[in-house]
Protein backbone atom coordinates (compact mmCIF):
# COMPACT_ATOMS: atom_id res chain seq x y z
CA UNK A 1 0.00 0.00 0.00
CA UNK A 2 0.63 3.53 0.17
CA UNK A 3 4.69 4.00 1.59
CA UNK A 4 4.78 7.95 0.10
CA UNK A 5 4.77 9.31 3.84
CA UNK A 6 5.83 13.15 3.09
CA UNK A 7 3.99 15.46 1.59
CA UNK A 8 6.38 16.11 -1.56
CA UNK A 9 5.83 12.54 -2.17
CA UNK A 10 2.04 13.37 -2.99
CA UNK A 11 2.38 16.74 -4.74
CA UNK A 12 2.39 14.80 -8.79
CA UNK A 13 -0.16 12.53 -7.57
CA UNK A 14 -2.54 15.21 -6.41
CA UNK A 15 -2.13 17.41 -9.16
CA UNK A 16 -1.76 15.16 -11.90
CA UNK A 17 -5.05 16.59 -13.64
CA UNK A 18 -4.87 13.87 -16.71
CA UNK A 19 -5.10 10.98 -13.88
CA UNK A 20 -7.50 12.54 -11.79
CA UNK A 21 -9.86 13.99 -14.24
CA UNK A 22 -10.57 10.82 -15.34
CA UNK A 23 -11.03 9.25 -11.77
CA UNK A 24 -13.30 11.65 -11.40
CA UNK A 25 -15.42 11.04 -14.42
CA UNK A 26 -15.76 7.36 -13.70
CA UNK A 27 -16.27 7.70 -10.32
CA UNK A 28 -19.17 10.30 -10.71
CA UNK A 29 -20.84 7.82 -13.35
CA UNK A 30 -20.34 4.88 -10.57
CA UNK A 31 -21.46 6.53 -6.92
CA UNK A 32 -24.96 6.83 -5.61
CA UNK A 33 -26.55 8.10 -2.73
CA UNK A 34 -26.43 5.20 -0.35
CA UNK A 35 -23.08 3.15 -1.64
CA UNK A 36 -20.32 2.72 1.02
CA UNK A 37 -16.82 3.60 -0.83
CA UNK A 38 -13.06 2.01 -0.14
CA UNK A 39 -10.47 4.58 -1.42
CA UNK A 40 -7.73 2.20 -0.83
CA UNK A 41 -4.32 3.33 -0.56
CA UNK A 42 -5.63 6.48 0.05
CA UNK A 43 -2.36 8.62 0.52
CA UNK A 44 -4.26 11.94 1.32
CA UNK A 45 -7.52 11.10 -0.02
CA UNK A 46 -7.88 12.66 -3.27
CA UNK A 47 -10.23 9.88 -5.05
CA UNK A 48 -11.93 9.09 -1.73
CA UNK A 49 -12.77 12.71 -1.45
CA UNK A 50 -14.20 13.23 -5.21
CA UNK A 51 -16.58 9.92 -4.20
CA UNK A 52 -17.63 11.86 -1.10
CA UNK A 53 -18.01 15.16 -3.53
CA UNK A 54 -20.20 12.82 -6.08
CA UNK A 55 -22.55 11.93 -3.38
CA UNK A 56 -21.29 8.47 -1.31
CA UNK A 57 -23.15 8.24 1.73
CA UNK A 58 -19.87 6.54 3.20
CA UNK A 59 -16.23 6.94 2.44
CA UNK A 60 -13.28 5.02 3.65
CA UNK A 61 -9.94 6.18 3.52
CA UNK A 62 -7.39 3.21 3.92
CA UNK A 63 -4.19 3.41 4.07
CA UNK A 64 -0.82 2.56 6.94
CA UNK A 65 0.74 6.02 6.22
CA UNK A 66 0.11 9.40 9.17
CA UNK A 67 -0.36 11.07 5.85
CA UNK A 68 -4.00 9.41 5.48
CA UNK A 69 -5.04 11.20 8.45
CA UNK A 70 -4.27 14.65 6.82
CA UNK A 71 -7.04 13.40 4.35
CA UNK A 72 -9.73 13.27 6.80
CA UNK A 73 -8.70 17.12 7.90
CA UNK A 74 -8.62 18.20 4.25
CA UNK A 75 -12.15 15.93 4.35
CA UNK A 76 -13.76 18.33 7.16
CA UNK A 77 -11.81 21.49 4.62
CA UNK A 78 -13.75 20.83 2.07
CA UNK A 79 -17.21 20.06 4.01
CA UNK A 80 -17.35 16.52 3.42
CA UNK A 81 -15.92 15.47 7.11
CA UNK A 82 -19.30 13.95 7.98
CA UNK A 83 -18.82 10.93 5.31
CA UNK A 84 -15.19 10.38 5.68
CA UNK A 85 -13.52 8.09 7.65
CA UNK A 86 -9.77 7.14 7.85
CA UNK A 87 -8.59 3.59 8.58
CA UNK A 88 -4.36 3.76 9.06
CA UNK A 89 -3.59 0.40 8.43
CA UNK A 90 -2.85 -1.92 5.47
CA UNK A 91 -5.65 -3.58 3.85
CA UNK A 92 -3.90 -6.85 5.31
CA UNK A 93 -4.17 -5.78 8.55
CA UNK A 94 -7.82 -4.37 8.46
CA UNK A 95 -10.19 -8.32 9.71
CA UNK A 96 -13.39 -6.74 9.17
CA UNK A 97 -14.91 -3.62 7.35
CA UNK A 98 -18.83 -3.41 6.02
CA UNK A 99 -18.57 -4.72 2.88
CA UNK A 100 -18.48 -1.44 0.42
CA UNK A 101 -19.99 -0.82 -3.18
CA UNK A 102 -16.97 0.66 -4.56
CA UNK A 103 -13.27 0.12 -4.19
CA UNK A 104 -11.32 3.36 -5.77
CA UNK A 105 -7.34 2.65 -6.15
CA UNK A 106 -4.12 3.63 -7.97
CA UNK A 107 -2.58 0.09 -7.49
CA UNK A 108 -0.93 -0.13 -10.61
CA UNK A 109 2.71 0.89 -10.77
CA UNK A 110 4.73 1.88 -13.69
CA UNK A 111 4.35 -0.64 -16.59
CA UNK A 112 1.22 -1.94 -14.56
CA UNK A 113 3.89 -4.10 -12.18
CA UNK A 114 5.83 -1.93 -10.25
CA UNK A 115 5.56 -1.32 -6.30
CA UNK A 116 3.75 -5.37 -6.51
CA UNK A 117 0.83 -3.35 -4.91
CA UNK A 118 -1.86 -5.61 -7.11
CA UNK A 119 -2.03 -8.18 -4.61
CA UNK A 120 -3.71 -6.02 -1.74
CA UNK A 121 -6.05 -4.98 -4.22
CA UNK A 122 -6.98 -8.65 -4.69
CA UNK A 123 -6.93 -9.30 -1.20
CA UNK A 124 -9.36 -5.84 -0.21
CA UNK A 125 -11.31 -7.36 -3.26
CA UNK A 126 -12.25 -10.73 -2.03
CA UNK A 127 -12.40 -9.31 1.62
CA UNK A 128 -14.30 -6.23 1.56
CA UNK A 129 -15.99 -5.69 -1.73
CA UNK A 130 -19.90 -6.74 -2.30
CA UNK A 131 -21.16 -9.17 -4.35
CA UNK A 132 -21.46 -7.17 -8.01
CA UNK A 133 -19.62 -4.44 -6.81
CA UNK A 134 -17.06 -2.44 -8.64
CA UNK A 135 -13.65 -1.72 -8.93
CA UNK A 136 -12.10 1.10 -10.42
CA UNK A 137 -9.95 0.64 -12.63
CA UNK A 138 -11.50 -3.03 -13.21
CA UNK A 139 -8.66 -3.87 -15.81
CA UNK A 140 -4.77 -3.12 -17.00
CA UNK A 141 -3.10 -4.17 -20.01
CA UNK A 142 0.78 -3.92 -20.44
CA UNK A 143 2.07 -2.99 -24.10
CA UNK A 144 5.34 -2.84 -25.89
CA UNK A 145 7.13 -1.54 -28.38
CA UNK A 146 10.64 -1.64 -30.33
CA UNK A 147 12.23 1.94 -29.94
CA UNK A 148 15.41 3.69 -31.52
CA UNK A 149 16.38 5.87 -28.47
CA UNK A 150 20.23 6.90 -29.29
CA UNK A 151 20.54 9.68 -26.88
CA UNK A 152 19.38 7.87 -23.83
CA UNK A 153 20.96 4.83 -24.88
CA UNK A 154 24.81 6.55 -25.44
CA UNK A 155 24.35 8.47 -22.12
CA UNK A 156 23.24 5.28 -20.16
CA UNK A 157 24.66 2.34 -21.84
CA UNK A 158 27.58 2.79 -24.47
CA UNK A 159 29.20 5.90 -22.32
CA UNK A 160 30.72 3.01 -20.03
CA UNK A 161 32.67 2.08 -23.02
CA UNK A 162 33.78 5.19 -23.04
CA UNK A 163 37.13 6.08 -20.62
CA UNK A 164 37.05 8.85 -18.39
CA UNK A 165 39.87 10.81 -17.87
CA UNK A 166 42.13 7.83 -18.88
CA UNK A 167 40.11 5.28 -16.90
CA UNK A 168 38.36 1.99 -18.23
CA UNK A 169 35.16 1.51 -16.57
CA UNK A 170 33.87 -0.52 -19.11
CA UNK A 171 33.16 -3.44 -16.47
CA UNK A 172 30.41 -1.44 -15.89
CA UNK A 173 28.18 -1.72 -19.03
CA UNK A 174 26.95 -5.43 -18.83
CA UNK A 175 25.27 -4.48 -14.85
CA UNK A 176 23.95 -1.34 -17.04
CA UNK A 177 22.33 -3.11 -19.77
CA UNK A 178 20.61 -5.12 -17.42
CA UNK A 179 18.80 -1.99 -15.78
CA UNK A 180 15.42 -1.85 -16.41
CA UNK A 181 15.33 2.45 -16.56
CA UNK A 182 12.16 4.54 -15.26
CA UNK A 183 11.33 7.39 -17.24
CA UNK A 184 9.32 9.98 -18.29
CA UNK A 185 8.82 9.72 -22.33
CA UNK A 186 10.44 12.91 -22.67
CA UNK A 187 13.36 11.96 -21.07
CA UNK A 188 13.89 8.84 -23.42
CA UNK A 189 13.68 11.14 -26.72
CA UNK A 190 12.37 7.58 -28.15
CA UNK A 191 11.10 6.99 -31.71
CA UNK A 192 8.88 4.16 -32.06
CA UNK A 193 9.90 1.22 -34.40
CA UNK A 194 6.90 -0.60 -34.40
CA UNK A 195 3.15 -0.37 -33.51
CA UNK A 196 2.61 -1.03 -30.11
CA UNK A 197 1.66 -4.37 -29.11
CA UNK A 198 -0.47 -6.10 -25.47
CA UNK A 199 1.69 -7.97 -23.91
CA UNK A 200 -0.25 -9.21 -21.13
CA UNK A 201 -3.60 -8.21 -19.89
CA UNK A 202 -5.52 -8.58 -16.17
CA UNK A 203 -8.86 -8.34 -15.32
CA UNK A 204 -8.85 -7.21 -11.51
CA UNK A 205 -12.30 -8.72 -10.50
CA UNK A 206 -10.93 -12.57 -11.43
CA UNK A 207 -7.30 -12.42 -10.89
CA UNK A 208 -5.09 -14.11 -8.20
CA UNK A 209 -1.79 -13.36 -9.19
CA UNK A 210 -0.26 -9.80 -10.69
CA UNK A 211 2.84 -11.43 -12.85
CA UNK A 212 4.06 -11.52 -16.27
CA UNK A 213 5.30 -14.60 -18.04
CA UNK A 214 4.62 -13.80 -21.71
CA UNK A 215 5.60 -13.43 -25.56
CA UNK A 216 4.72 -11.68 -28.65
CA UNK A 217 5.72 -10.72 -31.61
CA UNK A 218 6.72 -7.27 -32.55
CA UNK A 219 6.84 -5.92 -36.37
CA UNK A 220 9.33 -3.20 -37.45
CA UNK A 221 7.38 -0.83 -39.26
CA UNK A 222 10.55 0.90 -40.41
CA UNK A 223 13.99 0.78 -40.60
CA UNK A 224 16.36 2.00 -37.83
CA UNK A 225 18.85 1.09 -35.06
CA UNK A 226 16.47 -0.89 -32.05
CA UNK A 227 18.14 0.10 -28.53
CA UNK A 228 15.83 -1.44 -26.67
CA UNK A 229 12.06 -2.05 -25.96
CA UNK A 230 9.59 0.13 -24.59
CA UNK A 231 6.45 -0.84 -21.82
CA UNK A 232 3.95 1.02 -20.32
CA UNK A 233 0.16 -0.10 -19.03
CA UNK A 234 -3.49 1.35 -20.22
CA UNK A 235 -6.16 0.84 -17.45
CA UNK A 236 -10.11 0.92 -17.74
CA UNK A 237 -11.85 3.37 -15.53
CA UNK A 238 -15.18 2.62 -16.62
CA UNK A 239 -16.09 2.30 -20.04
CA UNK A 240 -13.29 4.68 -20.84
CA UNK A 241 -9.58 4.17 -21.28
CA UNK A 242 -6.46 5.81 -19.59
CA UNK A 243 -2.91 5.18 -21.66
CA UNK A 244 0.55 5.47 -19.80
CA UNK A 245 1.85 5.51 -23.27
CA UNK A 246 3.93 7.72 -25.52
CA UNK A 247 1.40 9.26 -26.92
CA UNK A 248 -0.80 10.13 -23.99
CA UNK A 249 -0.76 13.80 -22.24
CA UNK A 250 1.98 13.26 -19.52
CA UNK A 251 1.10 12.11 -16.09
CA UNK A 252 2.76 10.97 -12.64
CA UNK A 253 3.83 7.53 -14.25
CA UNK A 254 7.09 6.84 -15.82
CA UNK A 255 7.31 4.31 -18.86
CA UNK A 256 9.86 1.13 -18.63
CA UNK A 257 12.79 1.27 -21.10
CA UNK A 258 14.59 -1.95 -21.10
CA UNK A 259 17.62 -1.83 -23.13
CA UNK A 260 19.08 -4.16 -25.74
CA UNK A 261 23.17 -4.55 -25.73
CA UNK A 262 24.06 -4.63 -28.71
CA UNK A 263 21.47 -2.98 -30.37
CA UNK A 264 19.20 -4.56 -33.25
CA UNK A 265 19.64 -3.35 -36.75
CA UNK A 266 16.47 -3.53 -38.20
CA UNK A 267 15.08 -3.30 -41.26
CA UNK A 268 10.97 -2.76 -42.19
CA UNK A 269 8.84 -5.88 -41.93
CA UNK A 270 11.68 -7.44 -39.63
CA UNK A 271 9.43 -10.21 -37.24
CA UNK A 272 11.15 -9.43 -33.69
CA UNK A 273 9.96 -11.90 -30.83
CA UNK A 274 10.25 -10.35 -27.45
CA UNK A 275 9.58 -11.92 -23.73
CA UNK A 276 8.82 -10.82 -20.24
CA UNK A 277 8.71 -13.01 -17.03
CA UNK A 278 8.16 -11.07 -13.87
CA UNK A 279 6.74 -13.22 -10.90
CA UNK A 280 5.42 -10.93 -8.11
CA UNK A 281 8.01 -9.46 -6.10
CA UNK A 282 10.55 -10.65 -8.46
CA UNK A 283 13.10 -9.50 -10.83
CA UNK A 284 12.45 -8.39 -14.54
CA UNK A 285 13.36 -10.48 -17.17
CA UNK A 286 13.87 -10.08 -20.71
CA UNK A 287 14.51 -11.84 -23.84
CA UNK A 288 14.56 -10.62 -27.67
CA UNK A 289 15.03 -12.89 -30.73
CA UNK A 290 15.55 -11.56 -34.39
CA UNK A 291 15.92 -14.26 -36.71
CA UNK A 292 19.02 -16.56 -35.08
CA UNK A 293 20.09 -14.19 -32.67
CA UNK A 294 18.81 -14.58 -29.41
CA UNK A 295 19.25 -11.75 -25.78
CA UNK A 296 19.35 -12.20 -22.75
CA UNK A 297 18.41 -9.56 -19.44
CA UNK A 298 17.74 -9.42 -16.43
CA UNK A 299 17.65 -7.05 -13.86
CA UNK A 300 18.78 -9.43 -11.42
CA UNK A 301 22.44 -8.93 -13.04
CA UNK A 302 21.82 -5.15 -12.92
CA UNK A 303 22.77 -6.03 -9.52
CA UNK A 304 26.44 -6.10 -7.93
CA UNK A 305 26.65 -8.80 -5.39
CA UNK A 306 28.94 -10.77 -3.75
CA UNK A 307 29.15 -14.72 -3.73
CA UNK A 308 28.98 -14.86 0.08
CA UNK A 309 25.08 -12.59 0.01
CA UNK A 310 23.65 -15.11 -2.79
CA UNK A 311 24.72 -18.08 -0.59
CA UNK A 312 22.72 -16.68 2.54
CA UNK A 313 19.64 -16.93 -0.02
CA UNK A 314 19.84 -20.32 -1.07
CA UNK A 315 17.10 -22.40 0.36
CA UNK A 316 19.59 -24.72 2.07
CA UNK A 317 21.17 -22.02 3.96
CA UNK A 318 21.34 -21.53 7.66
CA UNK A 319 23.29 -17.77 7.78
CA UNK A 320 23.99 -16.98 11.34
CA UNK A 321 22.55 -13.69 12.67
CA UNK A 322 24.80 -10.73 11.83
CA UNK A 323 25.66 -8.22 14.85
CA UNK A 324 22.91 -5.69 13.35
CA UNK A 325 20.61 -8.64 13.38
CA UNK A 326 21.04 -9.39 16.91
CA UNK A 327 20.45 -5.60 17.34
CA UNK A 328 16.76 -5.94 15.75
CA UNK A 329 16.13 -9.08 17.84
CA UNK A 330 16.74 -7.48 20.71
CA UNK A 331 14.89 -4.12 19.89
CA UNK A 332 12.05 -6.59 19.03
CA UNK A 333 12.08 -8.84 21.83
CA UNK A 334 11.93 -5.73 24.70
CA UNK A 335 9.16 -4.05 22.36
CA UNK A 336 7.40 -7.68 23.28
CA UNK A 337 7.88 -7.06 26.82
CA UNK A 338 6.40 -3.66 26.86
CA UNK A 339 9.45 -1.67 27.63
CA UNK A 340 9.42 2.18 27.11
CA UNK A 341 11.49 3.90 24.23
CA UNK A 342 13.71 5.03 26.59
CA UNK A 343 14.63 1.76 28.38
CA UNK A 344 14.76 -0.18 25.09
CA UNK A 345 17.05 2.21 23.85
CA UNK A 346 19.39 2.22 27.07
CA UNK A 347 19.93 -1.56 27.09
CA UNK A 348 20.68 -1.46 23.15
CA UNK A 349 23.46 1.17 23.91
CA UNK A 350 24.66 -1.10 26.82
CA UNK A 351 24.40 -4.36 24.84
CA UNK A 352 25.61 -2.91 21.58
CA UNK A 353 27.77 -0.25 22.04
CA UNK A 354 30.42 -0.81 19.03
CA UNK A 355 27.63 -1.04 17.04
CA UNK A 356 27.62 2.68 15.92
CA UNK A 357 30.29 5.18 15.72
CA UNK A 358 27.71 7.79 16.94
CA UNK A 359 25.28 6.99 19.96
CA UNK A 360 22.79 9.25 18.19
CA UNK A 361 23.25 7.31 15.26
CA UNK A 362 22.24 3.74 17.24
CA UNK A 363 19.20 5.88 18.71
CA UNK A 364 18.21 6.62 15.42
CA UNK A 365 18.27 3.00 14.04
CA UNK A 366 16.48 1.71 17.06
CA UNK A 367 13.90 4.61 16.88
CA UNK A 368 13.45 3.25 13.38
CA UNK A 369 12.73 -0.32 14.22
CA UNK A 370 10.27 0.72 17.05
CA UNK A 371 8.90 2.70 14.14
CA UNK A 372 8.31 0.06 11.83
CA UNK A 373 7.45 -2.67 14.00
CA UNK A 374 5.55 -1.16 17.69
CA UNK A 375 2.29 -1.32 17.34
CA UNK A 376 0.15 1.51 18.90
CA UNK A 377 0.92 1.89 22.96
CA UNK A 378 -1.20 0.65 25.79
Amino acid sequence: MSVYRDIESHRSMVFDEVRNAAYAKAIRNVVTPDCTVLDLGAGLGIHGLLAAGAGAARVILLDPSPVVDLGLDLARDNGLGGRVEVIRKRAEEVETLPPVDLIVSVFTGNFLLSEDLLPSLFLARDRFLKPGGELLPDRARMLTALVSAPDFYSEHISRWSRPTLGIDFSRGRGFAANTLFWRPVSDLGAELLSDAVELDCIDFHTARTAACGSEVEMTAGSSGLCHGVMGWFDMRLGEDWLSTGPAAEPMHWSVAFMPLDPPLDLKEGDNVKFGLDRPPFGEWTWTVTLGGSRQRHSTFQANIVDLAHLKKQAPDAAPNLSQEGRLALHVLSWLSEGRTLRQIIDSARKEFPRQSVHEQELESHVRSLVRRWGGDPA
